[in-house]
């Protein structure tokens, strides 16, 4: 029965006992964590979070850590930015390379202090930030390059007066459209025009006249986007210095990126040159798509030079393959190979020996100088994130206005909404419409759309009932309005069991090597949504796989792992009526076309008109293939429930929502967008052909094992930077500091094994198959995105104040269980770290992030600049911990909080991602920063000010019990969106 609660105002309900999860033997000791460095091997890690703490370096460090011969360090942003290296950890061996924001010259400086073995070398490490160097290290070595003139108009800033006094300016002069004269060396288009920086990314081919002239630009990834043609444009660039490379055709219009583990191991693939169309494809982990390749003889010296001479044992570099010779283009430094666990394995093991061996051989120089206490570093104590369920079916509904007596009854005399669920309840609902048709109450096709309706989705395990009255302000008691809406679809997908395990697993990887005490104190949270409790349940599977308590509760199988509670939190995290009539005041906004504000779109109501426009164009195309096309073999395989028949039913509401009607309702284009990504996703082959016009039927339908398509067989020449210069063979070897551990031969016939078959699909075992998508269907998912981009965020508020009160009385519980736990942590007299999770829906997502946004915290990035809020998006926050030093008080120590946010499994261009044809999954992004590092009371505070000024308002602010067993069923007061 439906009951009215108020808006909570006691503290929020303590955290329930956590588990004591056991902790794997050879784990690794994490920021802050004691240890006995007489017996195992420390390796450092100075690196940025981002890169630090990335899916690659994980895999590697942990199968390191694994071994019980190594602890791992990750020093982290806070003590690399804000610490003098005098307090930075003492390690013996240092993973250390430059990315954006690190400051390399602080780490040279600790590694003169401190005098680790280095993997790879610091200060050669900023010959990189110049490509003139580079070039003439490459020359130095007998490693061949395309013929070039530099034009030096000064160094970058990053150099000093000496480096500056070796470059020397030239005369240049562009003596027509396609010749380049540089102090009297001529070039002629097609050429490459390189800045010299090596951080400068903005990479411009010119063409020649006679090819139709114009320019590419090369610039680092965008979405799926790395170059783009700028036809009118042949003059080049004036300011600054720039190196200009001949530009000729290379074989199967690709590149070769290397990647070496010392000088003996390389390893490469190949991908398709930006200079092709600037369309970058991505496999389902969003990670560009690269064919494994062999390297030859010469290759494999190259690599070996390229390695020495930089002093970098982990380096990738670019090759060129043209008219039978290899040419190096650009030296990257640091360079993982992503998502290939063959070549985890590999480094991790060819590591293993050259720290060993190192160990064995400069033991006295490795011995961890007498440092500050462990306790006097930075640590992560406490880890908290809110995490959106996983994959889903489409949630679809159907909206019904009644005010008879039989309906009112489903409100069991309350005044709150109901949702009823389950056979028997959805029954009663029949069974009032039945009586309102018989005696003639309501309209009568109303009545029995409804009744097919709950007839043909009763046995459906996703279908319920909401029934929301609306009283009347002005006289008590009085309804007014009372709306029954019946809603299916919204089920936890195998994608979405498959990206919650994924997910856990990586949570689990990182914090054991941040600080494996986070995975002895778990509290997990829940919406009562089945698909929130269920991504949950797989996430703290993966997430506490084998780090669980290990005896098993009476009657468990032997070896069942004893996982924390998941305690259902209706107050908390599911949806919450609260913030009902604003939200229905905002929604009632975006009806008027000159509220919406869709980026890049000047007249909104033209736009719109468009959008129904290709709508009512699709639907032509839909229903004449269903009724021409053998629908029932267009897709040989379903998922998710879903039938030719269902499929068309989906769509076909769709377009009754989106041609039928004269002005569009905004609130429609979340289900738009919703049944465009499912159906890329899961329907990709069947949306391939249904969506088509007719006269592109000329294909075949594809097999459903045509999959892997090798390099090999790609379209031959397209050019790409290259020009053939003199071999390599007969060039002198040069020496290197890292002869000493890598002995080789100076012949060039050395092996260099490679970890798969050449055309093999880098990291996978074979390719997804590619399936056309329709033009017109494409043209429909880029509109649908725009609008929804916009629609999807305004409904939590169009204006500041908005988002902030909407945000308030939606998820003011949720903020206050965070703050309360954020303190209790801090306040922990035993230091214990704790995990604390919040699994929750969409609502809650975007209204913490607009909290986050309004309590005054100094954000890095505003909300309007991140990425759509996908399925696992997170909102974490990390909470560290430093005592002031030895002897140190517990009232001395010092707390810093970092916010952080993944847009979850988003993919901004998902109808070119190469979708893998079982998972049907996109896994879920890396984390971003939210913020800096801010000391915890200045976050607390922000937070504590905000949620006094919550508005007080005249509907339930949370919904059910505050806390309900995860299989409990029944009527809910939640607002199941």
């Amino acid at each position: 029965m439906a009951t009215r609660s108020s808006t909570p105002t006691s503290s929020p309900v303590p955290s329930p006992t956590p588990l004591r999860a056991r902790v794997m033997s050879g784990g690794s000791v994490g920021q802050g964590q004691s240890r006995d460095s007489s017996a195992k091997l420390v390796i450092g890690v100075c690196a940025m979070d981002a890169k630090a703490r990335s899916k690659p370096m994980r895999n590697i460090l942990n199968r390191l850590v694994a071994t019980g011969e190594f602890e791992v360090q990750i020093f982290g942003d806070k003590v690399i930015l804000d610490e003098d290296v005098a307090d930075w950890p003492s390690c013996n061996f240092l993973i250390s390379f430059f990315s954006q924001g690190f400051p390399l010259d602080k780490a040279i400086q600790y590694v003169a202090l401190r005098r680790p073995y280095l993997v790879n070398d610091l200060v050669l490490q900023k010959v990189l930030f110049d490509r003139r160097l580079v070039l003439s290290i490459l020359d130095k070595i007998g490693v061949l390059t395309p013929r070039r003139v530099l034009v030096n108009r000064g160094a970058p800033p990053i150099f000093d007066d000496d480096v500056l006094q070796k470059v020397r300016r030239n005369s240049i002069e562009q003596v027509d459209q396609d010749t380049l004269v540089v102090d009297g060396v001529t070039m002629t288009k097609p050429f490459v025009e390189k800045p010299v920086s090596g951080e400068d990314h903005n990479i411009y081919v010119y063409f020649h006249s006679s090819q139709g002239g114009g320019c590419r630009k090369l610039f680092r990834k965008i979405a799926n986007k790395s170059s783009e043609f700028a036809p009118d444009v042949w003059k080049i660039r004036n300011g600054g210095s720039f190196i200009y490379e001949q530009f000729m055709d290379v074989d199967n219009a690709e590149d070769v990126k290397t990647y070496t583990i010392g000088p003996t191991f390389a390893h490469a693939e190949t991908r398709k040159s930006p200079v092709v169309d600037g369309v970058v494809q991505r496999n389902h982990d969003g990670k560009e798509i690269r064919y494994i390749t062999q390297l030859s003889v010469e290759e494999r010296e190259v690599s070996r030079r390229v390695c020495m001479a930089f002093g970098q044992t982990i380096c990738g570099f670019d090759l060129l393959r043209a008219s039978g010779q290899s040419y190096v283009i650009d030296v990257n430094g640091w360079s993982f190979v992503k998502g290939n666990e063959v070549y985890y394995e590999k480094c991790a093991s060819i590591l293993r020996k050259l720290f060993l061996s190192t160990a064995k051989r400069k033991r006295k120089s490795l011995m961890l100088t007498k440092d500050v206490s462990m306790e006097s570093q930075w640590r992560m104590k406490g880890f908290f994130s809110v995490i959106r369920h996983g994959d889903r079916t489409p949630k679809l509904k159907k909206k019904f206005n009644f005010k008879s007596a039989p309906f009112r009854a489903l409100l069991d005399g309350g005044s709150d909404e109901v949702i009823l669920k389950g056979q028997d309840q959805l029954a009663r609902v029949a069974v009032a419409a039945e009586q309102a048709l018989a005696k003639g109450l309501e309209d009568r096709d109303k009545l029995q759309l409804m009744l097919a309706l709950l007839h043909q989705k009763e046995l459906n395990d996703d279908t319920k009932v909401q029934v929301k009255p609306s009283w009347s302000k002005t006289q008590e008691g009085v309804l007014e309005k009372l709306q029954v809406i019946v809603k299916w679809g919204g089920m936890f997908t195998h994608a979405g069991h498959y990206q919650s395990k994924d997910l856990g697993e990586n949570l689990r990887k990182d914090l054991r090597l941040i600080n494996r005490e986070l995975l002895q104190d778990v509290v997990v949270y829940s919406a009562s949504e089945q698909r929130v409790v269920q991504t949950a349940k797989v996430f703290m599977e993966a997430f506490l796989d084998g780090d669980a308590a290990a005896s098993a509760i009476d009657g468990d199988p032997p070896g069942t792992p004893v996982l924390p509670p998941i305690e259902v939190r209706k107050d908390m995290l599911d949806d919450s009526n609260a913030a009902k009539e604003k939200m229905e005041a905002v929604k009632a906004q975006l009806k008027i076309y000159s509220n919406l504000r869709i980026a890049g779109v000047d007249d909104p109501a033209a736009f719109l008109d468009d959008l129904m426009t290709t709508m009512r164009e699709l639907r032509d195309i839909f229903r004449y293939n269903f009724a021409t096309l053998p629908v029932e073999t267009l897709q040989p395989t379903w998922c998710c429930g879903e039938t030719p028949a269902l499929f068309r039913e989906r769509w076909e509401k769709l377009f009754h929502e989106f041609c039928d009607s004269k002005v569009l309702d905004p609130s429609k284009a979340s289900e738009l967008h919703d049944s465009l990504k499912f159906d890329a996703l899961h329907n990709r082959v069947f949306v391939s052909h249904i969506f088509s016009r007719h006269d592109e039927f000329g294909r075949p339908v594809p097999s459903p094992d045509a999959d892997s398509i090798s390099s090999r067989s790609r379209p031959a020449s397209v050019m790409t930077l290259a020009v053939p210069p003199a071999g390599i063979a007969g060039t002198p070897r040069t020496s290197s500091p890292l002869d000493q551990h890598f002995p080789v031969s100076s012949s060039s016939s050395m092996i260099i094994p490679s970890l798969a078959p050449a055309g093999a699909v880098a990291g996978h075992p074979s390719a997804a198959t590619e399936d056309h998508y329709p033009a017109v269907l494409r043209s429909l998912f880029r509109k649908s995105k725009r609008f929804f981009d916009f629609v999807a965020p305004s409904e939590y508020g169009l204006t500041a104040d908005d988002k902030k009160s909407i945000g308030l009385l939606t998820s003011q519980t949720l903020v206050r269980q965070i703050v309360a736990d954020l303190k209790a942590c801090k306040d922990d007299s035993a230091s214990r770290a704790r995990t604390r999770l919040y699994f929750t829906k969409e609502s809650h997502v975007h209204t913490l992030l607009n909290l986050v946004a309004a309590c005054g915290v100094p954000l890095k990035v505003s909300p309007a600049e991140l990425d759509e809020l996908d399925y696992l998006t997170q909102i974490t926050f990390e909470l560290y911990e430093r005592a002031r030093g030895l002897g140190a008080e517990p009232s001395d120590k010092e707390y810093s909080v970092r916010i952080s946010f993944s847009p979850g499994t988003f993919c901004a261009e998902l109808v070119d991602l190469h979708v893998d044809p079982v998972l049907h999954a996109i896994t879920a992004a890396p984390k971003r920063d939210l913020t800096d590092h801010v000391q915890l009371d200045e976050v607390i505070g922000c937070l504590v000010r905000l949620l006094e000024q919550c508005p007080v308002s005249g509907t339930a602010a949370v919904n059910g019990g505050a806390s309900v067993n995860a299989t409990e069923t029944g009527v809910e007061t939640a607002a199941a969106k």
